[in-house]
């Protein structure tokens, strides 16, 4: 989104796995009413991945994919690659272009030069920093710390959220987690889930112990999984025909 006549910035999110990377981007696009289109790293990602590949269609002919990046860059959307320090540097040579006052995407199988939407954001995360290349870390700015957030902040959170909840099951979770870094996310949904199986009891007011055992319980829970908001549509090659041909 542009600011004054500037560019869009590209943003840089870095932190430890499960800080919030991903749950902030997801909130950022909803805030901002744009399709967020999501790539991870990881190292047998090619360059086609990341600009456009060829596939065989149901007709038996040859189609173009736009990759995640591509298509974000002709509707205006976000773009969110995840552990892009996972990546090999092949595939994240066409980001060159895309990071610099160009901003555009070639393709090494098609005769296809795209300029990005006006509207289009760039946004990279990653865990270590110092993986990333120096050419695409230049060109990322700013570089946003997502880090856990701190007892008090986790607890003031917690309370307000939860503040209908017996207390003594937040400052249980608070007591028993303390030392550990857990983030927001998973902070809450182990509280809903210890709330759910405490209201299975038959006692109205559970013990200090029935707590704790409902906490552990939802810890060791593996069912819950975040909501995905990510929108995954590619579209083919019909979007590209008369890109193709100009």
């Amino acid at each position: 989104m542009r600011v004054d006549g500037f560019e869009p910035l590209h943003i840089h999110l870095h932190g430890p796995s499960g800080s919030g990377k991903n749950a902030l981007l997801c909130k950022l696009a909803q805030l901002l009413k744009k399709d967020l289109y999501k790539l991870n790293g990881d190292e047998d990602l090619k360059a086609d991945d990341t600009s456009l590949s060829i596939t065989q269609l149901v007709d038996k002919t040859l189609g173009y994919i736009a990759s995640p990046l591509l298509a974000a860059m002709l509707r205006g959307g976000i773009f969110f690659f995840d552990e892009i320090d996972k990546a090999p540097p092949t595939a994240l040579a066409p980001l060159s272009s895309v990071l610099d006052d160009h901003r555009t995407l070639s393709s090494r199988i098609a005769p296809l030069k795209v300029k990005a939407h006006e509207e289009f954001l760039f946004c990279a995360a990653l865990n270590n920093t110092d993986l990333l290349p120096k050419y695409i870390a230049s060109r990322l700015n700013p570089s946003i710390l997502v880090d856990f957030p701190s007892i008090s902040e986790l607890k003031e959170i917690l309370e307000s959220r939860f503040h209908h909840v017996d207390y003594r099951q937040t400052e249980t979770f608070l007591s028993e987690y303390s030392e550990e870094k857990i983030s927001l996310n998973d902070a809450i949904k182990t509280l809903e889930y210890a709330y759910k199986l405490g209201v299975t009891k038959p006692k109205k007011r559970l013990t200090k112990k029935e707590i704790r055992e409902c906490l552990r319980k939802a810890r060791n829970k593996k069912e819950y999984q975040e909501e995905n908001v990510i929108k995954r549509e590619r579209p083919y090659e019909s979007e590209f025909t008369h890109l193709l041909h100009n």
